[in-house]
């Protein structure tokens, strides 16, 4: 999900250039970004324009990003109101470096929900103004209509074009045919005010300031944000919090960043923001994450602030700025947490909420997740509390896994041990293309010992003393054992475990996680408050480079009382099931399964691609010279996850 935003008439982005961008290239495309803004300050009589844009190289970034700069030509795509939600990105193609209307057009799909007025329902080609002269409808002009630099748009001196305005109510389609009025029945212009009241009577004259383009440095940033108050001790769940901490600090790569702060009364750096480069860095981290206690009051507001402060204050800006924050409590001391949001926001600082307990604040939690596009996990009460305790580990394993660079959960599943039995073996598929998967196991029993050992696709074994090149292992005295494989062969990898000391009292779970450049995806709900009885719509959205469809999309509802429901997703373009445009690779599902039921519902997705899954063409329309072939999807499966508080949930109120 791109995390841009908007502050006094400026958005302010992140792009993603997913490959290895030169210098040059990377100024052709400032420059477009900066004429695009120009454009868009026009069109929107001074009322927007684009502010920062963060820019991460080498495909860094990814997750963050508003648009994904591909390398090679072809036709771009945006999602309608993809501003600020999961799995959205514009994805802009190699030429739109010499296309800055372009990129406005996708911009105004992308912010602003406007649709494309060059077709109609069913791809028929149609028009909206229909004036060859005029300076409107931008949703409708190809890109020769419009901003180029040189003639061709393929490099040289600005050429100014004509069309610069979006329809009004005045000139929009006076044969009511493009897909615009078929979805919002009203222009352009009309659409656009509705999201954006000041443009409903646009004062001109604003003062175009330019964009500030800002370069991130390639590594993620990451805080993990603990609750020590003294309810955090009861059921050990302090202890599992710490676990899990404690396996991010040893499954980093060098040069990722990471830092501790914990709160109680009030908040504490633990452990400085630090690239895990060394065996010094992780034993100093180590040993101050295992110096937390638990005692005292709920300050959250204080813990984000500490870890506001602690990622922007750690050196140049990091290409991804991520805090995940852990608690049993409601927030009862300190800094109000509502007032940290918006700071949250402007240094686009992603917070992941992990909310455990029957006394937490829930609606709080999602609160903070959707404000700075992260992920809200609520860890279910209707089970033991030293269980609930272990999910928190759990929770931070999964969390680690979405936040490295180009990072999508392969496979999370429990692995049961019967009545005596010592080996269980799973299989799992690792995707072509990916740059580095971890297989971890994690269990139960600190005083029990498991063994893990893969058997790659190719038939090479990797097992303790055993490693082969590009093979690292994540192991301590703690319950966890991983292998982190660099650039692993692709196809089915046996994941098989030995209990080394018994295994019929374990309670063990396997965790698979890739980093691959070209996938990405999220699942969403709708946004707004939902109240028992409510339908929530859900969507899904992968992409890989641009937007696919023809998946294998299932889902699973984990709800208050520890039922489970399913989820049927479409991508049919049948509004009744509240998707609206065929095959455009978002899939929809409605879920109206609430009745009257407050609390947290969980939302379990599965995505696998098919032998006929393909890149949605879309864009902007072409000439019949321009021809661009899209490459198959390759194979690949990934697990998403998100959650929604449904009315009051309700809690059982304490000290802490």
């Amino acid at each position: 999900m791109g995390i841009g935003y908007l502050d006094t008439g400026h958005f302010h982005l992140t792009v993603s250039f997913r490959h290895v961008a030169d210098a040059a290239r990377i100024d052709e495309w400032r420059a477009s970004f900066q004429q695009a803004s120009r454009l868009l300050f026009d069109a929107t009589n001074g009322c927007h324009q684009f502010g920062d844009i963060r820019v991460c190289n080498a495909s860094t970034g990814g997750h963050d990003a508003d648009a994904w700069l591909l390398e090679d030509d072809g036709r771009s795509n945006s999602p309608e109101l993809g501003l600020g939600q999961p799995g959205a990105h514009m994805v802009l193609y190699g030429d739109e470096r010499f296309k800055p209307f372009v990129i406005l057009r996708h911009f105004a799909q992308y912010a602003y929900g406007v649709c494309d007025e060059f077709v109609g329902p069913g791809d028929v080609p149609t028009w909206c103004v229909e004036d060859a002269t005029g300076d409107a409808c931008v949703m409708e002009a190809a890109w020769t209509e419009g901003d180029r630099f040189g003639p061709a748009g393929t490099g040289g001196p600005l050429v100014p074009g004509r069309v610069r305005r979006f329809c009004t109510r005045e000139n929009h389609d006076p044969d009511g045919d493009t897909l615009q009025q078929s979805v919002h029945g009203t222009s352009c212009w009309e659409t656009m005010a509705a999201a954006f009241p000041e443009l409903a009577a646009p004062a001109s004259g604003g003062t175009f300031s330019g964009i500030d383009w800002v370069t991130q440095t390639s590594g993620p940033r990451l805080v993990i944000v603990l609750d020590r108050s003294g309810s955090m001790a009861d059921d050990g769940k302090i202890d599992e919090a710490k676990i899990g901490a404690h396996f991010m600090l040893d499954a980093a790569k060098a040069g990722e960043q990471l830092g501790v702060v914990s709160f109680a009364d009030s908040a504490s750096l633990d452990s400085p923001v630090l690239a895990m480069e060394d065996t010094s860095h992780r034993t100093q981290a180590h040993d101050e994450v295992a110096a937390i206690s638990a005692g005292g009051n709920t300050a959250i507001g204080d813990g984000l602030r500490a870890a506001l402060d602690a990622v922007t204050s750690s050196g140049a800006s990091a290409s991804t700025r991520t805090a995940v924050l852990v608690t049993d409590g409601i927030h009862n001391t300190g800094e109000d947490p509502e007032s940290v949001l918006p700071d949250l926001v402007k240094a686009r600082v992603r917070v992941y909420t992990i909310g455990v307990g029957i006394s937490v604040g829930t609606a709080l939690l999602q609160r903070i997740a959707d404000a700075t596009g992260g992920e809200f996990a609520r860890i279910a009460t209707t089970q033991p509390g030293v269980k609930q305790a272990e999910e928190i580990r759990h929770e931070l394993e999964r969390v680690f896994g979405l936040v490295r660079n180009n990072g999508g959960i392969v496979a999370a599943q429990p692995l049961p041990f019967l009545e005596g039995e010592q080996t269980v073996t799973r299989t799992v598929d690792i995707e072509p293309g990916s740059e580095a998967a971890t297989f971890l196991v994690s269990w139960n029993a600190p005083r029990s010992s498991l063994e893990l050992t893969l058997h790659a696709p190719d038939g090479e074994t990797i097992a303790v003393g055993a490693l082969p090149a590009g093979v690292h292992e994540i192991r301590g005295e703690r319950p966890y054992a991983a292998f982190a494989v660099d650039r692993p062969v692709d196809g089915p990898w046996a994941v098989e475990v030995t209990a080394l000391d018994g295994g019929a009292e374990l309670d063990a779970r396997l965790l698979v996680f890739s980093e691959h450049p070209h996938i990405d995806g999220g699942v969403t709900v709708g946004r707004g408050a939902y109240q028992p009885g409510d339908q929530i719509p859900v969507f899904v959205r992968m992409y890989y480079d641009r937007p696919v469809t023809n998946l294998l999309v299932r889902g699973v509802v984990r709800l208050p009382d520890g039922g489970r429901a399913p989820l049927r997703f479409v991508d049919d373009g049948d509004p009744s099931g509240a998707d609206v445009f065929a095959s455009d690779g978002r899939y929809t599902a409605r879920f109206d399964d609430t009745h009257n039921a407050p609390g947290t519902y969980v939302f379990d997705v599965t995505v696998e691609s098919t032998d006929s899954s393909v890149a949605v063409a879309g864009g902007e329309p072409v000439s019949e010279s321009e021809q661009f072939e899209l490459g198959p999807v390759p194979a690949f499966r990934r697990r998403l996850t998100t959650a929604v508080v449904v009315g009051d949930e309700p809690f059982e109120g304490g000290p802490d």
